[in-house]
């Protein structure tokens, strides 16, 4: 029957997608393992077994184990194309070198405080991407006579110092500096239209612009999506 036909079509449709996927994952690794030489391969190995026996970086020889991975990643660097690793990773893995990478992406920036400045150092093009109605950085236990203190000895030769304290994320940070592009992502793939729009229309940086772009199955379908209730 056709529609037989159309679930056979369907399904092989789904295998041929997921062998190319497999297909180009495999020749890109190939490559990639091609290109590398042997003093960084050797670089590569010395940093993954420093970082290993680091740990949690509570044991008797940890920061000698740091220091050696450090050491090895001064020629380990050029070894991967690309790098995935939280903010205190990157202070604790990369030397402070002005344009050591090509370009630094600092997701979920909205969550970042300051301390996020010290990895935007290392990066030739610095890509800041976050959401500003979403949860600011947690600053619990945090001193902020400290840093009104801190702020007082360095930064006073620069503008509006008082930027940079804790409770800035270092999405509002880059917010403050001129002549920088800025982009407005309206694609909404997450949640269904009705749901988003709820925030769609509260939220006063989308401002309606969100294109929710998901297409709930039957099975998905809330009627209605949202209820108030009232709680005494």
């Amino acid at each position: 029957s056709v529609e037989s036909l159309q679930n056979r079509l369907e399904r092989a449709r789904k295998v041929e997608r997921e062998l190319i996927t497999q297909l180009v994952t495999e020749r890109t690794w190939e490559r990639q393992i091609a290109n590398i030489e042997d003093r960084q391969y050797m670089a590569l190995t010395a940093w993954a077994n420093a970082m290993r026996q680091f740990g949690k970086g509570t044991g008797r020889y940890a920061q000698r184990h740091l220091a050696a991975a450090n050491r090895a990643m001064v020629e380990a660097v050029g070894a991967v194309p690309v790098w995935i690793m939280p903010l205190f990773r990157v202070v604790q893995s990369f030397e402070a070198k002005p344009g050591a990478f090509d370009v630094i992406i600092v997701d979920e920036a909205s969550q970042c405080d300051l301390r996020a400045l010290p990895v935007l150092y290392r990066g030739k093009k610095v890509l800041i991407v976050g959401d500003p109605e979403q949860i600011s950085p947690g600053k619990v236990g945090i001193e902020k006579e400290k840093i009104y203190e801190l702020n007082r000895q360095f930064l006073t030769s620069i503008p509006y110092p008082e930027r940079f304290d804790i409770d800035h994320s270092l999405y509002e940070i880059t917010g403050t500096i001129p002549e920088i592009d800025r982009i407005l992502l309206t694609e909404h793939f997450r949640c269904v239209p009705p749901i988003i729009e709820f925030n769609n229309h509260l939220s006063p940086s989308y401002g309606g612009r969100l294109e929710p772009l998901r297409r709930p199955s039957p099975q998905e379908i809330l009627d209605p999506p949202i209820q108030a209730v009232y709680v005494e």
